[in-house]
């Protein structure tokens, strides 16, 4: 039997979406990701790994190093800021 859920549990739940970092494809820059549909918010690290994906299936192997996600290219919500960045590993 599930446990009701009371308003102190809904509290947890909505805080725990809140905390989810997301991310949008700016309209101007959908020519450079036509493979993601602009506007559309979705989580940041999906994102990240879809564009890593379709950059590197088109031979581009320079994203690999640093961000991802390019702050022109890309508008943000939620989360924690950059607090879960992964580091680039560089020689």
């Amino acid at each position: 039997m599930l446990a009701p859920v009371t308003a102190e549990r809904r509290g947890l739940q909505e805080s725990r979406h809140q905390t989810i970092r997301e991310a949008r494809l700016r309209p101007e820059q959908a020519h450079r990701y036509p493979w993601i549909p602009p506007g559309q918010w979705q989580p940041a690290a999906l994102l990240a790994d879809r564009v890593l994906a379709g950059q590197l299936l088109r031979g581009r192997d320079d994203v690999i190093w640093g961000r991802v996600l390019v702050d022109d290219h890309f508008e943000f919500r939620g989360g924690g800021g950059r607090a879960g960045e992964r580091a680039a590993i560089r020689p």
